[in-house]
């Protein structure tokens, strides 16, 4: 196993079942992950629960501060 990078790394993220696997797998170098969800319907929470990174729920009200800030 390789050496972990001491970086944190934040994945927004809305039902992305089928992209989160490779977006995973390719900053699994990272000391931490993050992935900010916005209430998935699918797979992407159990994914990213799986890969071992933290999901964080992200609850949009219309106004500030979106998730990207």
């Amino acid at each position: 196993m390789q050496e972990k990078i001491p970086v944190s790394v934040l994945i927004p993220a809305k039902n992305e079942e089928l992209n989160l696997p490779a977006c995973l797998e390719s900053v699994a170098r990272a000391d931490e992950i993050f992935v900010v969800d916005s209430q998935s319907q699918d797979r992407s929470v159990a994914i990213t629960e799986n890969f071992g990174a933290k999901v964080i729920q992200f609850y949009f009200n219309g106004r500030w501060p979106k998730k990207k800030n």
